[in-house]
C-alpha cells in the first residue's frame, strides 16, 4: 500500500536526473547471442503452430471433384513439407541455444552491447526525503482522523495535502523567539475547526525552525 500511494502522491518512481555510471564488470547479464536465438526459436515455434493449425483445418467436401482432391493433396503435401522443415530448423536453433551460455559477465559482452546504468545516489537521497515526508503526513493524518468523524476518516490524508498546499504568512517575532506561521482560512467552518486542532497539536511539540532558535507557532487566520 505504501509503494502504491507513494507512486501516486510522491512520484516515488520519478527519475531525479539522467546521469549514468559504469556497470560492475562482474555483474551477470543475459547473453545477447542467447537472447537472439531464444527469440528466433519462439518466432519459429509460433509459425510452426500456425502451419499445423492450417493443415488441421483442411477439409474436403462430402463429394469432392477430382480437381478438389488434387488441390487438397497438393496443399496438404506442401504444408507437410513446410512443417517438417520448420521442425528441423527449430531443432537446430534449440541445439545452438543449448550450447550458448544464457548468462555472461558484463566484461564479456561484445562492445556494441555494452551499456551503462542510471546513477542511483541522488535518487536514493530524494527517496529518503519522500519517505520522511510520507511519515510526517501519516503522523498529521492520525491527529485529525478522529475529528473528521467516522464516515470521513479516510479523507485525513487528503485534508493534510490540502492544508500543506494552502498559502500562509510567515511573521517572525525576534524578541519572543517565535516564527508565526499563519495558515489562510480553508473552505468550510468544519475544515477550519480541524485545522485549529491540528495547529494546537503541532504547537505542543515546541518545534524549532531548522538552523535557528525560533519556535514555530501555527495558527489559522482569515483573509
Amino acid at each position: 500500500n505504501f509503494f502504491k500511494y507513494a507512486r501516486e502522491h510522491f512520484n516515488l518512481d520519478r527519475l531525479i536526473d539522467y546521469q549514468t555510471e559504469s556497470v560492475d564488470d562482474t555483474v551477470r547479464v543475459i547473453n545477447p547471442h542467447w537472447r537472439k536465438l531464444d527469440a528466433e526459436v519462439r518466432k519459429r515455434a509460433a509459425q510452426l503452430g500456425r502451419k499445423k493449425r492450417e493443415l488441421g483445418g483442411l477439409v474436403l467436401k462430402e463429394q469432392p471433384t477430382t480437381r478438389e482432391i488434387e488441390q487438397y493433396i497438393e496443399k496438404a503435401a506442401a504444408l507437410g513439407e513446410q512443417i517438417e522443415q520448420e521442425v528441423r530448423e527449430i531443432g537446430e536453433l534449440k541445439s545452438e541455444r543449448r550450447q550458448a551460455a544464457k548468462h555472461i559477465q558484463v566484461k564479456d559482452l561484445p562492445e556494441e552491447d555494452r551499456f551503462q546504468k542510471l546513477a542511483h545516489r541522488s535518487k536514493h537521497f530524494i527517496d529518503i526525503l519522500k519517505i520522511i515526508a510520507y511519515r510526517a503526513e501519516t503522523a498529521l493524518a492520525d491527529i485529525i482522523r478522529e475529528s473528521l468523524g467516522e464516515h470521513h476518516r479516510d479523507e485525513a490524508r487528503a485534508f493534510i495535502q490540502k492544508t500543506c498546499a494552502t498559502e500562509a504568512n510567515l511573521r517572525p517575532d525576534l524578541d519572543a523567539g517565535i516564527l508565526n506561521v499563519e495558515i489562510h482560512s480553508l473552505a468550510t467552518p468544519k475544515d477550519n475547526r480541524i485545522l485549529e486542532i491540528l495547529c494546537e497539536e503541532i504547537n505542543n511539540t515546541q518545534t524549532l525552525y531548522p538552523g535557528t532558535e525560533m519556535r514555530l507557532v501555527f495558527n489559522p487566520v482569515s483573509l
